[in-house]
């Protein structure tokens, strides 16, 4: 979906919510910022090597999250570079019981 169709979405949806409210306030929707998506697929040869690495380092299998797809400048990268792109995380979206960070 584009972000342009989805920004009109989202601020048509507030917009009639808000009118329901009958509030003597008032609301204003306005977008800061916007990107185009970007997606890959986990299976291309440079996201298998970089899950092999992750594995050998930390002794785990990464999780593959689907996070970062809203960053812009990856899909210009892939675009002018002509080249796929990895993003390659290295942290955790939530702490694990037990886990101790150095």
């Amino acid at each position: 979906m584009e972000s342009s169709h989805l920004s009109q979405l989202v601020k048509s949806h507030l917009e009639k919510t808000f009118s329901t409210l009958k509030t003597k306030n008032t609301m204003q929707v306005e977008e800061l910022h916007a990107g185009k998506w970007w997606v890959t697929s986990p299976d291309h040869w440079n996201y298998r090597a970089a899950a092999k690495a992750v594995e050998e380092v930390f002794g785990v299998k990464p999780d593959l999250t689907r996070e970062g797809g809203s960053i812009p400048v990856t899909l210009t990268f892939q675009d002018c570079l002509g080249k796929s792109v990895l993003l390659l995380p290295m942290g955790r979206g939530t702490p694990k019981q037990g886990f101790r960070g150095s």
